[in-house]
């Protein structure tokens, strides 16, 4: 059974839009598709370093998700242990310090260009080993240490995504809906749908079999919900194929990560699914 909370009214409707609006601006230089039909925009980028010098409205929403009350309060909201956690924004703090290099070496650049792509390289390797020592150092203190990482996202039709859990340094997952894309009688999917084991497994598969789960909650997007669930062995859930709708859906999707070992509830199990830190370098 998924662990999980959700807020209609987190965001009030017209700030939503002003989101909306500024993003729209601002995405067209991001171009990258995922899952089928996801644009997403890391807190990391330039181009959402860009979005917040712009837009007061994305640069205080960008403040208060990274900020260590929002996770501990979600934390509290879903039951998770805060006392072991330190908060941080290490990989928030290299891309505003290094921006001058994150914006000329570009994801397109860097892998068009080898001088900086061997550039690339050599800055994620030493954010990393600085990431590395870091956590050392909490973990004498007995505290894991973690970060929100968090994306600005636009879903078009056929976005959609399989029944899956997420990676193994994740704490909790939300996701920060911004509109109700238009549709008419004929468009169907876009809902988050989360699901539950149908029976036993100790070390259930990451991505398990639609037959092996059964849906006990479908959400759909609304300006301003906050949707938070726990991610744990059995955190299913699913994004339904979207068709016919005539505009896009715009949402934040984030995490609070680990930066180093594996979510606890997590680490024991056989099956591997490691967080993409290359997305926030």
């Amino acid at each position: 059974m998924v662990n999980n909370r959700v807020y209609k009214n987190f965001l009030d409707e017209e700030l939503c839009k002003i989101l909306v609006d500024d993003y729209k601006a601002f995405s067209r230089a991001e171009q990258n598709r995922w899952h089928g039909g996801r644009k997403l925009v890391p807190k990391t980028s330039s181009v959402f370093a860009n979005l917040c010098d712009s837009s007061d409205a994305w640069k205080t929403l960008a403040s208060k998700i990274s900020s260590a009350d929002f996770s501990m309060t979600l934390m509290d909201e879903l039951g998770i242990p805060t006392d072991v956690f330190q908060i941080v924004n290490v990989f928030g703090w290299f891309s505003s310090r290094f921006s001058w290099f994150t914006k000329r070496a570009s994801f397109p650049v860097r892998n068009s260009h080898p001088g900086f792509l061997f550039a690339w390289l050599i800055y994620g390797a030493v954010v990393r080993s600085i990431v590395t020592i870091y956590a050392l150092y909490w973990r004498l203190r007995g505290k894991k240490v973690a970060e929100v990482f968090f994306d600005a996202s636009s879903a078009a039709n056929g976005y959609k995504r399989e029944i899956h859990r997420d990676s193994d340094q994740r704490i909790f997952v939300f996701l920060l809906y911004l509109n109700s894309p238009s549709c008419n009688d004929a468009a169907s999917g876009g809902d988050l749908c989360l699901h539950a084991l149908a029976g036993d497994d100790l070390d259930p598969l990451p991505q398990p079999h639609p037959d092996k789960t059964v849906i006990i909650k479908e959400i759909k997007p609304e300006p301003g919900c906050l949707v938070i669930f726990e991610n744990d062995l059995t955190s299913y859930h699913s994004v339904s194929e979207m068709k016919g709708f005539n505009d896009e859906r715009f949402f934040v999707y984030g995490s609070l990560t680990v930066l180093s070992g594996k979510n606890a509830k997590i680490k024991n199990s056989k099956y591997s699914t490691p967080t993409d830190f290359k997305m926030y370098l």
